[in-house]
Parts: structure tokens; C-alpha cells; sequence
């Protein structure tokens, strides 16, 4: 019991709280708005969560009940809401990007803003990435050993609409630029032209004619990686599913470490660099080079030469071929020291923080065997002190 220290202590607080809401009242009543103060009366035929929601401190613009839609009357709250967010989110897009409009001076042209947010979407950027997968695979089995004609023709169509769909694509973020040229050189842009070139001029330029660069767009799929973080790999889950159907691989998730996240990140740049420079090089040797027939022995050449092993079975023979091993050994050379140091932190982070929790542990249980000791202990002292006057109560009785 708090006793009467307590109960004045209470009753200053709550005069303290009324006169509060009693000033916010008569400040904030020319805008409209209400200020109510929970009363113990609240609590006589509802649960606290039900007197919180009804009456503690509840801000009540009237102004906005009375110009409310009435089309969403009838909706769920929850609809409401993601309505709500959606738009908010939807107005805030569209603010940053008018700012990046004015920012790099290009013209805003019609439904530009809603290309890039479209372009930018994480669940956009995921399907780009798999259709990107996609084409490299079609790339590869259409360069296999004994493939017949027949299925390369009918990989040639396919390529040739996933093709369609990169230039649409490239022509939709230049459109989102306001058709600005010097837009056209920033490096995303270049890759993804020279991708689709030999799509675009094979059929009038003999150069061309043949020539595969599909590969290239794997730098685009670095952008994905970015998602593969602890909360963000959470958030994608929650994204692609239902929230009703993700939440059975949120236990699953929980068991994910970041130092397994980092190893997908890592293998994916190094893959993604070999898997260039294979194309690279096989589209540069093998019309000249037996050796390059096919993309597996290119891909099995740029393995050895990035990991700086060299067998020398395989020799570039072109000039175009030795400059691009050339550029990517010493690419290969910056890039795969530093993830693979980027892994090894993960991982020693993961060790540490595994040592801590283990230790943690360790420091709990020995608290736990500490109090059971105490308790044992005094446990036994109460025993032997209930022995102790049994005894001398019998002696007491004895003497009697």
C-alpha cells in the first residue's frame, strides 16, 4: 500500500495532467481540435486498451470528419490506411523527383515520374534480375556443345523477345530523364545499350551479326544484392508474399546469419564477374580459336585466369580477347581480395558475437547456481534453526 506520502504524490500528478489538458483545450480549440484526459471512470466497463482508445489524450480534428471521403465510410480501417500510405507514399516519390528534375535541369515528361518509381521498385527490380538470370541461361545452353539447330532457333526467338523487352526498358528510363543526351553516357545507360546492339543492328550491320551481349546486364542485378541484409531480406520476403502467407518463413528467417547473407553477396559479384568476362572472351575468340567453341570452355578459362591460377591449356589469341583477360584479371584483382576479406569479417563478427552470447550464458547460469546455492543454503540454516528449538523446546519440557 503506497500509503498517504503515495496518495498525494497520485493526486498532485493527476491535477497536474488535468490542468494540462484543460490548457491544451482552450489553446488548441480555435483549430478544431479536442483534447480529452482518461478519467478513472473509463476503466468501469472496458479494458485499458478500450479507455485508451475512447478518451486518453485523443486529438480529434473535427474539420477532417466533416470533409471526409464518403466513398471510404464503409471501408475497414485497414484498407483506409494502406489507401492512406499509398498515397503518401505515392506524393512523396513524386515530390523527389520533381526535385530531381530541377535538380539535374531535364523536362518532366508525362507518367516520367511514375516510370521511375515503377523502374525503382524493389519488387521491379527483383523480376528484372530473374528475367536478366534468364537470358544469360538461354545465352549459355544456346552456346553448349551439340545443341541442334532446331533449339537454337527457337532460343534465338526467345532471346530476341527478352531482348524487346530490354530496349523498351532502356527507352522508358530515357524517357524518365526527360530524353536528356547526356543522360545517355552515364555508365548504366552505356552497358545497357551495348547489350541490346547487336539485337538492334545485327540484321543491317554485318559486324553484329552474331554477336551476343546480353551477359553484360548481370551489372544490374548488383543492385539486387543490396536486399540481401538481414532486415531488408526480412522486408523482401514480406514483399513478394502475402503478409498471411509469409509469415511461416519468419521462424525460418530468424535462423538466416548476416555472415550467410554476405557469402550469397560475395558469390554473386565474383560469379558475376566471371560469368562477363567468359562472354567477353568467348565472343571475342571463338570464331578464330578452337579452343573457345563453346561458353563452358571460356567459363572454365576465366576461372583459371581470375584465380591467378593459369594452367595455360587456354590461350587468347585475338587482341580484343587478351585486353578484356587483361582488364579483368586486374579488375579481379581489387575486387575478389576485398569481398573475400568482406566475408571473413562477416563471419569473424559472427564468431564474436556467438562467443558473447555463449558467455552470456555461461554468466547466467552461474547466477542461477549462485541464487540456488543461497537458497540451499538458507534453505538448510532455517531447517537446522526449526531442529535447533525443537531441541530445546524437548530440553525445556525435560527439565520440567
Amino acid at each position: 500500500t503506497p500509503g498517504l506520502p503515495g496518495a498525494c504524490a497520485f493526486t498532485g500528478s493527476m491535477a497536474f495532467v488535468r490542468a494540462l489538458a484543460d490548457g491544451l483545450r482552450q489553446e488548441l480549440a480555435p483549430l478544431g481540435v479536442g483534447v480529452s484526459c482518461l478519467e478513472s471512470s473509463s476503466f468501469r466497463d472496458g479494458s485499458l486498451s478500450e479507455a485508451l482508445r475512447i478518451s486518453c489524450v485523443a486529438f480529434l480534428a473535427e474539420e477532417g470528419k466533416d470533409q471526409e471521403d464518403p466513398s471510404r465510410r464503409g471501408a475497414s480501417p485497414s484498407f483506409a490506411q494502406a489507401e492512406d500510405m499509398s498515397f503518401d507514399e505515392e506524393f512523396a516519390w513524386r515530390d523527389t523527383y520533381m526535385q530531381l528534375a530541377k535538380e539535374q535541369n531535364f523536362t518532366v515528361l508525362p507518367y516520367g515520374a511514375e516510370i521511375d518509381r515503377l523502374q525503382h521498385a524493389p519488387l521491379s527490380e527483383l523480376s528484372n534480375a530473374l528475367l536478366i538470370g534468364f537470358a544469360c541461361s538461354i545465352y549459355a545452353v544456346a552456346r553448349a556443345p551439340d545443341i541442334s539447330d532446331g533449339t537454337v532457333k527457337i532460343l534465338g526467338a526467345v532471346d530476341a523477345s527478352i531482348n524487346s523487352l530490354f530496349f523498351l526498358d532502356y527507352l522508358a528510363r530515357w524517357w524518365s530523364r526527360g530524353l536528356r543526351f547526356d543522360y545517355l553516357l552515364t555508365p548504366a545507360m552505356i552497358f545497357d545499350l551495348t547489350s541490346v546492339l547487336p539485337f538492334l543492328l545485327g540484321n543491317w550491320v554485318p559486324y553484329f551479326s552474331g554477336l551476343e551481349f546480353n551477359f553484360l546486364k548481370l551489372l544490374r542485378v548488383l543492385r539486387v544484392y543490396r536486399f540481401f541484409r538481414p532486415k531488408a531480406f526480412r522486408a523482401l520476403v514480406r514483399l513478394v508474399l502475402p503478409p498471411e502467407e509469409a509469415e511461416p518463413y519468419d521462424a525460418l528467417l530468424q535462423d538466416v546469419r548476416p555472415f550467410q547473407l554476405q557469402v550469397i553477396r560475395t558469390f554473386g559479384v565474383v560469379f558475376t564477374l566471371v560469368f562477363i568476362t567468359a562472354g567477353l572472351c568467348y565472343e571475342a575468340e571463338h570464331a578464330v580459336n578452337p579452343q573457345f567453341g563453346d561458353i563452358f570452355s571460356s567459363f572454365y578459362f576465366s576461372v583459371m585466369a581470375l584465380s591467378t591460377v593459369g594452367f595455360g591449356d587456354f590461350v587468347p589469341i585475338t587482341p580484343a580477347g587478351r585486353m578484356v583477360i587483361s582488364i579483368s584479371i586486374i579488375v579481379g584483382l581489387c575486387v575478389i581480395p576485398s569481398q573475400a576479406s568482406v566475408v571473413a569479417n562477416a563471419i569473424a563478427e559472427e564468431q564474436r558475437l556467438q562467443e558473447e552470447q555463449q558467455d552470456a550464458q555461461a554468466l547466467a547460469e552461474a547466477e542461477r547456481t549462485r541464487a540456488q546455492l543461497a537458497w540451499d543454503a538458507a534453505r538448510i540454516a532455517e531447517l537446522e534453526d526449526r531442529e535447533e528449538r525443537a531441541r530445546l523446546e524437548k530440553l525445556e519440557e525435560r527439565t520440567r
